[in-house]
C-alpha cells in the first residue's frame, strides 16, 4: 500500500509538471489583465504542495519560475513584461520569476504540513489554505522582488507615474491577485478533498 501510495503521488506531481507546461506554452493558462496576467499556473503548485509537501512545492515553482523566465524570450506564451525586466537585467529578472515562484510553493507546503500532521485540521481546509498561501505568497513575493529589484528603473518609474508605491501596488496586482487567489484556493482545497477519499493517499 505504502508503495502505491508513493506511486500515486509521484504520477501527481509529474501530471502537475505536465500541466505548468501546458499552461506556459499555451493560453490556456493564461487570462491577460492589463500589464499583467490572471494566471492558473499557481495551481498545480499548491497541489504539488497539498500531495507531496514542501519540497515537492518548492520544485513544482521552480519550474513555473524557469517557464516564466522563458517566456521573456517569447518562449511559450509571450510575455512583454518579462521582456522589459530582461532588457534592464537578465540576471535580476531571472531572480524575479523563479525564486519568488520557488519560495511561494515551499511555504504553502509548510503551511499544509503544519495545519494537517501538527494541528489535524480537516483535509480540505489544509488544501484551500496551502492554495491561498501558493497564491498569497506567489503575489507578494514576486512583487516584493520586483520592487527591490527593478523599482529604480526607468521601465517600473514609468509604470508608478508618481503614485507612492502602495497605490501602485495595489492598482498592478490588487484584481489579479484576487481572482488567482480565490481559484486556487477552490481548486486546490477540492483537489485535497478527493485525495483525501483516496486510501492511497494515505490521511
Amino acid at each position: 500500500m505504502r508503495s502505491n501510495s508513493q506511486a500515486l503521488r509521484l504520477t501527481v506531481l509529474f501530471l502537475m509538471a505536465a500541466l505548468e507546461l501546458i499552461f506556459s506554452f499555451t493560453k490556456l493558462g493564461t487570462i491577460p489583465m492589463g500589464p499583467l496576467a490572471i494566471t492558473l499556473n499557481i495551481i498545480p503548485i499548491g497541489i504539488s504542495a497539498v500531495v507531496m509537501g514542501p519540497i515537492a512545492g518548492g520544485a513544482l515553482g521552480c519550474f513555473f519560475g524557469i517557464l516564466s523566465f522563458l517566456q521573456c524570450f517569447s518562449v511559450g506564451v509571450p510575455s512583454e513584461f518579462g521582456a522589459e525586466l530582461v532588457k534592464e537585467d537578465i540576471t535580476k529578472a531571472a531572480i524575479v520569476c523563479i525564486v519568488s515562484r520557488m519560495l511561494a510553493g515551499f511555504i504553502a507546503g509548510i503551511l499544509h504540513d503544519l495545519m494537517k500532521k501538527k494541528a489535524h485540521i480537516n483535509p480540505t481546509i489544509c488544501g484551500a489554505a496551502a492554495g491561498a498561501c501558493a497564491a498569497l505568497f506567489n503575489t507578494i513575493l514576486f512583487m516584493t522582488a520586483l520592487i527591490f529589484f527593478f523599482g529604480s528603473s526607468d521601465y517600473i518609474s514609468d509604470m508608478i507615474a508618481g503614485r507612492s508605491m502602495i497605490v501602485f501596488i495595489f492598482a498592478f496586482v490588487g484584481m489579479n491577485a484576487l481572482i488567482e487567489m480565490l481559484i486556487s484556493t477552490v481548486i486546490t482545497g477540492a483537489s485535497a478533498f478527493a485525495m483525501s477519499k483516496t486510501r492511497l493517499f494515505g490521511k
